[in-house]
């Protein structure tokens, strides 16, 4: 982004850039079976495995974020349940704060 602020006896009130990174994940839980989803990134960056998830859109709302994500990563179409959990980095990356956000979902089938 280019500007020019224009007064320059007046305080520049533009922030530098984002102040925020949320990002959402989606346990998705089997009441039959009680197990959970993971995945695993490919290359893997970590030997440890996930819940699937990833970056809010801008406009977009937690759950329909996890619902997608989850959609996307495993194919598993699901039912937004609640907000079980967050957690927040402050001045993480660039001085912006990381948001989490893991949603619990129900699949629609268990097949």
């Amino acid at each position: 982004m280019l500007y020019q602020w224009i007064e320059p006896s007046q305080i520049d009130r533009v922030p530098k850039y984002a102040h925020h990174v949320i990002g959402v994940g989606g346990l998705v839980y089997n009441p039959e079976t009680k197990k959970v989803l993971m995945v695993r990134e490919r290359p893997p960056r970590h030997s440890s495995w996930k819940f699937p998830g990833g970056g809010n859109d801008p406009g977009e709302d937690l759950p329909t974020t996890a619902l997608r994500e989850v959609l996307e990563e495993t194919g598993v179409d699901c039912i937004f349940e609640s907000i079980i959990l967050f957690r927040q980095i402050v001045e993480c990356s660039f001085g912006c704060s990381d948001l989490y956000f893991l949603c619990l979902l129900i699949p629609k089938n268990f097949h």
